[in-house]
């Protein structure tokens, strides 16, 4: 089966040049709806040298909509470091070798691709190359400038149970390498969301995470931001899942056995002497049949109770109906027995009440 997480967009916190002082990062990012969140960046730098430069390189892929950068209130077009390019060294990215190949210096010396890893989850990283990233080249005073990031993200989905669970993420890894790192304000806006929201951060400076929330640090709190949600769903639906497939499928099974075992009982009671009755092989043939049925369409029905937001992935059901080879001629023998059993008792007070 395919994999039950659909990634979404992967950002993070940009790369610096060497020659760039990050002196504050805030980030915002609201809620639009579970699927979606508004993020927007504000980045105040200082930077050692005046001219054309490159302050800073982006991993930008997979967003909504576009992904916007101003400089000091203008906006910059972001480019793709060309294909060609596999390493920093004597090229207009060298002010940002620092940042690459952390792990393995002599990485690139065999002729491979520099690189550098980004880590989006405990334990989830991926290496990215140089030519995986945008840049944008302008004309910069020497001193303090402003820099904002905006962008639509698409939320990282796990549908492993009935109820997706959504979550945010942004990489602050990179910022690991910067020059310098002075202050980070993280503020998450929640009003959209109608359920309980878990950050990997804490508790909030100020705020509630019900509505919105703001933290403030001097040095990085984490590899990554991670907020998690979950939809809210109907109290029925919530009444579906604590029943469980199983649960649903045994009360059917209970009341369809029930109804198979009165009818055999007064099919016997009304002719005794019959050898066997066509009500014990015709639902031997059905209601196994029905009750893996069931069991296979409670998936069904306990997803369309959640809606839109159900997870839909519980592998292959149908290949229940493969126990049906099995279960019905089980079913059919106790059904028989308990058939002998009854013709038995009722020739027996048959015989008796002749006798009388």
């Amino acid at each position: 089966m395919a994999s039950p997480i659909t990634e979404g967009t992967l950002a993070g916190s940009p790369l610096t040049s060497s020659d760039i002082n990050i002196l504050n990062e805030k980030i915002y990012i609201k809620a639009i709806d579970y699927q979606n969140a508004k993020f927007v960046i504000d980045y105040k730098i200082k930077t050692d040298k005046s001219g054309t430069q490159i302050p800073l390189l982006f991993y930008a892929k997979d967003f909504k909509d576009n992904f916007n950068v101003w400089v000091d209130g203008i906006s910059v077009n972001l480019q793709q470091i060309p294909d060609e390019l596999i390493s920093t060294k004597d090229t207009k990215f060298q002010n940002f070798s620092e940042s690459f190949n952390r792990e393995n210096k002599n990485e690139n010396e065999s002729g491979n691709s520099e690189s550098v890893m980004i880590y989006w989850d405990k334990n989830y990283g991926i290496r990215y190359n140089l030519n995986d990233l945008k840049y944008f080249e302008l004309d910069l005073s020497e001193g303090e400038h402003s820099i904002r990031v905006e962008y639509v993200a698409f939320a990282r989905s796990d549908r492993s149970g009935w109820v997706k669970d959504y979550s945010v993420l942004y990489s602050l890894y990179p910022a690991k390498f910067w020059k310098s790192f002075g202050t980070l304000e993280i503020i998450f806006d929640a009003e959209n969301l109608k359920t309980e929201v878990t950050t990997n951060l804490g508790n909030p400076s100020n705020g509630n995470l019900s509505g919105v929330a703001i933290w403030n640090f001097d040095k990085l709190p984490s590899e990554y931001i991670k907020i998690n949600y979950t939809p809210p769903i109907s109290e029925f639906a919530n009444l579906l899942i604590a029943i469980d497939p199983i649960g649903i499928t045994l009360i059917f099974a209970i009341l369809l056995v029930a109804v198979h075992l009165i009818l055999i009982f007064y099919r016997r009671k009304k002719n005794p002497s019959q050898k066997i009755p066509w009500i014990v092989i015709i639902g031997s043939l059905i209601i196994p049949f029905l009750i893996l049925y069931i069991y296979i369409m409670s998936f069904e029905i306990i997803d369309s109770a959640i809606g839109i937001e159900a997870g839909n992935y519980h592998g292959y059901t149908i290949l229940s109906m493969a126990l049906y080879p099995i279960f019905m001629p089980v079913y059919f023998i106790l059904m028989f027995l308990l058939d002998y059993f009854l013709k038995k008792s009722f020739l027996k007070i048959k015989e008796q009440k002749n006798l009388n």
